[in-house]
This record gives C-alpha cells, structure tokens and sequence, in this order.
C-alpha cells in the first residue's frame, strides 16, 4: 500500500500501528521514509503506552526527535506520565533529549518529574548537568518525591496553606494525597496517554499526613514511584 502512494501520516497509522509489541509494521512505515515528525512522536509516545523497550529504542535509533511537542507536550513529559521505567529517560537523554523544554503550559520534565514524584528522573537529570531548581509547590512536591521529610517540613512551615492547595487540586480518595494510577485521564480527543497531568503532585506522595502541634506543623511522607501498568486499552 506504502508503495501505492497510501498516506502513513493520517494520524490513524500513527497512533494504532504502535498497539503491540511485534514492531514488524513500525519498522515497515518508518523505513518507506513517508512518516512526518508527527507521526514518529505519536509512535513513540504510543509505545511508552505499552512500555516497549524494542519500539522505544528502535524509534529513538531510527528518526524520533526526543524534543518533538506532539500537542504540546515532548517525550520526556509523555514518559513521565506513563510512568516508564528509568532507561527510557537515559535513551532519550542520550539521544538529545533537552529537560528543560517547557510543554506548551509552561511546564519542563524537572517539574512533571517532581509532580510525578520520580526522584529517580530528577537525579538522572543532576547527573546530567541539570540544576533542579523547583518554585512554590513545586519545591515542596520535589522534596516529597525525595523524601527529603525536613525540607518538606520547612517548605510546609514556610507556607502552611500549600498542603491544602495541592489537596485541593487532585481527586481526593482514600488517602490525603493520592488518586489511583487508573484514575481516568481528562477528556481529550484521540490523546495518546492515560496522562495524569491534571492530578497536580498526585503520584508525588503515597501518602502525607498533617496534624498541628504546639511546635509546628508534622509531616509523614512515603514516596511511591507511579504504576506501570497504564497502556491504553
């Protein structure tokens, strides 16, 4: 069909043909050379879908741009938000991929990592060079993805009010801070992710806790890494 004139670049092709872990058929459309960057990003965001190591390496080998914003968001945020395992972030750093590229609100990999609570990424982004310099919230979500519990306890101290309005940002369930890695992704046509973007600091924490004291504010943190198992159906 590639050879009839078929057009791989309808976002169709792009999207479904990723939907296994035989890369027969990837291989195939990339090397007819028709693919736009497009199509290559949605590919790869697909397979971090299915945590295909073959199909993410192969892409990122064969043409994937690791800084491409497909819908405004670039490789690394897709990885975070489908919560794929380290490697995957070395590939992409090794093949050129910048953390500090922001997605189209403003938000670069240092700050979806911390949201996601990946202290892992955020010392592989260290240790390539990357000063993690988080503001507001965002310092104090980085400190609990550490579990660094006294710079949480300083940051929380400093402004009492930021536990609430991280609370008051995620779909509260059966602990203060955490709503469930197959919470349903926000409405969005044909997106490529299960994102949990809008759960701001949501996989940060397993759990927090706060109680006031006559001393000050208490907090009990326990780190989690987010769940794997979030392909698409």
């Amino acid at each position: 069909m590639l050879d009839r004139g078929a057009d791989p670049n309808d976002g169709e092709v792009a999207y479904h043909s990723p939907e296994t872990l035989d890369n027969r058929t990837t291989h195939v459309l990339v090397e007819s050379g028709k693919l736009n960057q497009d199509s290559f990003g949605m590919m790869l965001a697909r397979k971090f879908n299915w945590h295909d190591d073959d199909g993410v390496h192969w892409l990122l080998e064969h043409g994937a741009d690791p800084n491409w914003p497909l819908w405004g968001s670039r490789p690394l945020h897709w990885a975070l938000r489908q919560g794929t395992p380290i490697h995957y972030f070395e590939w992409l750093l090794d093949h050129g991929a910048d953390s500090l590229l922001p997605d189209k609100d403003g938000n670069t990999p240092v700050v979806e990592a911390a949201r996601q609570g990946r202290a892992d990424v955020l010392g592989l982004f260290e240790r390539h060079g990357v000063v993690i310099a988080l503001q507001g919230d965002d310092a104090f979500l980085g400190a609990c993805a550490r579990v660094n519990e006294a710079e949480a306890h300083k940051l929380a101290a400093a402004d009492p009010s930021v536990m609430g309005r991280i609370q008051s940002q995620n779909a509260l369930t059966d602990c203060p801070m955490r709503r469930s890695a197959r919470s349903p992704a926000p409405t969005r046509s044909r997106s490529p992710v299960r994102t949990r973007k809008g759960a701001r600091g949501s996989a940060a924490l397993a759990a927090i806790g706060r109680r006031s004291r006559g001393e000050g504010l208490t907090l009990t943190i326990n780190a989690r890494l987010p769940d794997p198992k979030t392909a698409l159906d």
